[in-house]
Order: C-alpha cells, then sequence, then structure tokens
C-alpha cells in the first residue's frame, strides 16, 4: 500500500498530461485548413463592393475610422495599425458589420478568410486592399 501511495502521483500526472496531448491534437486537427484560392482586391469609396467569384457574397468597404493609427495622407500597412468597416452579405446571409485592422486575419464569413493587406488614405478617397482566401477544411 505504501507504494502505492508513492507511485500514485506520477500515474495521476501521466494521465493529466496524456489528456492534454489528445485534446491538443484533436484540436488542431479540427483546425487543419488548407487555403484553396488567394486573391488580392482594391476596394475604395468609388468601387465599395466586391462579389466574389464562384458566389454571390458581397464584401462592401464602409469606411476607415481609426484616425490616430492611420491618419489622412499615409498609407498604412503596419501590422494592427488602421481599422476598417466592411459589410459581408450575400444569399441567406444576414448583413453585418465587420472590422478589421492590418494584418489580421478574420474568419467572419464561413470559408474565407479576409485580410487587410494595407489602407491607402493619400488620395481624396481611401482605399484598401484586402486579400481573401478560400479555405477548405481538410477531412
Amino acid at each position: 500500500m505504501k507504494l502505492y501511495g508513492e507511485i500514485f502521483p506520477y500515474i495521476l500526472t501521466a494521465m493529466v498530461l496524456l489528456g492534454l496531448m489528445g485534446l491538443s491534437i484533436n484540436c488542431t486537427e479540427t483546425l487543419d485548413k488548407e487555403v484553396t484560392q488567394k486573391d488580392l482586391y482594391v476596394l475604395s469609396s468609388e468601387s465599395p463592393i466586391l462579389i466574389l467569384p464562384d458566389s454571390e457574397i458581397q464584401i462592401q468597404f464602409i469606411e476607415v475610422f481609426d484616425s490616430k493609427g492611420c491618419k489622412k495622407g499615409t498609407v498604412c500597412n503596419e501590422f494592427g495599425i488602421g481599422k476598417v468597416m466592411i459589410g459581408i452579405s450575400g444569399p441567406g446571409l444576414m448583413p453585418f458589420p465587420t472590422e478589421l485592422k492590418v494584418g489580421i486575419g478574420s474568419n467572419a464569413l464561413f470559408g474565407y478568410s479576409i485580410i487587410i493587406d494595407h489602407i491607402d488614405r493619400t488620395e481624396i478617397d481611401d482605399q484598401i486592399t484586402i486579400i481573401v482566401n478560400q479555405i477548405a477544411t481538410t477531412d
């Protein structure tokens, strides 16, 4: 009995570690995604709407609303600087606004990853360049 009491904490620790490793592996498998398409688009107030190829999903540029991080007359391409509001809509999809920052991906739209590459505020009309990745989950 004394030996069992000394070994028990080690057995319990090993079981917990194995459980955590199993959870970690299962979570990474469900999040394992493969980029199948990567496209670059420029949106502005003159041409604010993008209809994604092979779908009726629309992405609409609404505004740049971070005047501190991305001042007028500059190009913002630093990670996390500059906020942009876009709208996403489509068939069977209730229109909803989404806030994006430069370089930070958003998976707000199922099956796609949207990333702001940079914000150009050097012209009268603001422009954003976005990267749209179509994502397929691997099975």
